[in-house]
């Protein structure tokens, strides 16, 4: 079988540009966990307040 060197370059971009979607989108979801975990704490700081 023989392959052109520009598809094998092609699918390699292909590749490296979905590898870097997927990076990004692992950011994005850590921001919003921090994002949650944080409100979650506020939260029951301020309950536990009101409960003493």
């Amino acid at each position: 079988m023989k392959r052109s060197h520009k598809k094998v370059v092609g699918e390699a971009v292909v590749d490296s540009d979905l590898l870097s979607e997927i990076v990004q989108g692992k950011e994005s979801v850590g921001k919003i966990e921090a994002l949650l975990v944080l409100s979650v704490a506020a939260f029951v700081q301020e309950n536990g307040e009101e409960n003493m």
